[in-house]
């Protein structure tokens, strides 16, 4: 079976506000980050404005999810 990697679908506007969104949209991203060949990560760039920490927290829990 042939599978096609994606990387990206990630809403990046929920660095702008707090673990509560991020935690929202990692329920949305998990049945699909089990996927062989999806990475869920913010296409482009982060905003501007974006808080660090949430990133850092995105992450971590990605890890946990993914790993």
């Amino acid at each position: 079976m042939k599978f096609l990697p994606k990387v990206g679908g990630m809403d990046k506007r929920v660095f702008l506000q707090d673990k509560a969104a991020v935690d929202k949209e990692l329920e949305r991203l998990e049945k699909i980050a089990q996927l062989k060949g999806f990475i869920p990560c913010p296409d482009h760039r982060i905003m501007p404005g974006s808080r660090f920490e949430l990133v850092k927290y995105y992450a971590r829990k990605i890890k946990e999810i993914r790993f």
